[in-house]
């Protein structure tokens, strides 16, 4: 991924070299650059010193890099189609009475104990600890 960074700003610093290639004399005025002169002014040599095959290489990778983002964005669209949306929930932590399951048949939840069953529980435990002492 980084490579693919890399070679993505190269490519792009490249394409920006060429784009402003025109015949433009540039000066620089103190630590700004404008296309007319100013008071010391310093003109710049603006012309692109790479040669055919390095400007064509830099097309080739600019080329290269954008059928890779293309086909990166297809494949992102492809998987964000098939995934589902996350179903909402209860944020109370009780179970719903009766789900559908997937095969039309429905799931029925334990109920919870009564006050009465939780009491009793605790009567037996109660006896267990009495008991093996």
């Amino acid at each position: 991924m980084k490579q693919h960074l890399a070679a993505l700003m190269l490519s792009l610093s490249l394409s920006l070299a060429t784009a402003g290639a025109n015949a433009q004399t540039v000066y620089r005025c103190g630590s700004s650059y404008s296309e007319s002169p100013c008071p010391q002014a310093t003109p710049l040599d603006m012309t692109d010193a790479r040669t055919a095959a390095q400007r064509a290489d830099a097309q080739r990778v600019a080329a290269d890099e954008k059928q890779l983002g293309n086909r990166m964005e297809q494949e992102r669209l492809a998987l964000a189609a098939t995934q589902k949306p996350a179903r909402a929930t209860s944020l109370s932590g009780t179970p719903p009475k009766a789900v559908e399951h997937a095969r039309g048949k429905k799931i029925k939840w334990p109920k919870k104990p009564k006050k009465a069953d939780a009491a009793a529980k605790a009567e037996v435990k109660a006896s267990a600890k009495t008991s093996a002492s």
